[in-house]
């Protein structure tokens, strides 16, 4: 599933996933967090609150529709195509599966 978002006092809107929910912060989470920041450019992976988060942030003003839609478009696609390898890495569960230990 994918959100968007107006982000308060800004012209920007915030396109984001929840990729893995229930993964505790570690050293080698926050490696894989980096190593997905430098492969996918101009997304943010986040862990926040135990999830691994997929953002895109684009410019609002001139509100342009079609931009919207593809920016909806790749994130869902990115994070289709790295979710269950995140999973079986390091366990969690994937916003609408159940929760899996790390193989």
């Amino acid at each position: 599933m994918v959100y968007v978002r107006v982000l308060d006092g800004t012209p920007l809107i915030r396109v984001y996933s929840f990729v893995l929910l229930e993964v505790p912060e570690s050293y080698v989470v926050l490696q894989e967090i980096n190593e997905l920041n430098q492969q996918y450019t101009p997304t943010k992976w986040l862990h926040v609150e135990n999830s691994i988060v997929c953002a895109y942030e684009i410019i609002g003003v001139p509100f342009a529709a079609d931009q919207l839609v593809g920016v909806i478009a790749q994130v869902g696609g990115i994070v289709d195509s790295v979710d269950q390898g995140l999973q079986n890495k390091f366990g969690g569960r994937l916003p609408f599966g159940e929760f899996k230990a790390p193989q």
